[in-house]
């Protein structure tokens, strides 16, 4: 099971609808063996996802967070995490500093979609600016996140495909020693 953590700054935005668009985007493509989830660095627990966060998720991509709630990174085992995506390169250093155990499997969105000689590797934070800002930065959000999603099938794939040749030598090794 493959796990992905988005980050942000207070898991009401971005993250949020980062997190909403991936599951919609991987139910789509029929797997279901990703934990996707979302945290803040400076997140209040429990707090509603924005309003604009909510509308511009369910008017333009067809994806609730209505029921989304906040949780603090703290709050989180995000070192358990197999894939950690930040919304800004900043958030990328933070978390590597108070969690060692995320370095070589955090990068920035962008970063993890486009590499990491992306120009410009930070997602705006669209928080108490009005709908049309939210527009923008979720058809941001979407175009990385239709890339993770594409590079999260090619993962398990190859994993698979790791995994059935592993349990082929098995089975060879088995026949010689009988």
């Amino acid at each position: 099971m493959l796990k992905v953590m988005f980050v942000c700054t207070g898991n009401v935005c971005r993250s949020a609808m980062a997190e909403g668009l991936l599951k919609k985007m991987l139910e789509y493509k029929e797997i279901n063996n990703v934990i996707v989830d979302s945290c803040g660095l400076d997140a209040y627990n429990n707090a509603y996802a924005t309003d604009e966060a909510i509308t511009v998720m369910k008017k333009e991509y067809d994806v609730d967070i209505l029921n989304h709630t906040s949780k603090n990174i703290k709050e989180t085992k995000v070192e358990e995490f197999d894939i950690i995506l930040t919304a800004t390169k900043g958030q990328k250093t933070t978390i590597e500093y108070e969690f060692p155990g995320t370095v070589g499997k955090i990068y920035s969105m962008k970063e993890y979609a486009y590499g990491d000689d992306v120009e410009v590797q930070d997602i705006k934070d669209p928080w108490g600016y009005p709908y049309d800002v939210y527009q923008k930065v979720a058809k941001e959000i979407y175009e990385v996140v239709k890339v993770i999603a594409d590079k999260i099938v090619d993962e398990l794939e190859k994993q698979k495909i790791e995994q059935m040749q592993l349990m082929n030598e098995d089975n060879i090794d088995e026949r010689r020693d009988n």
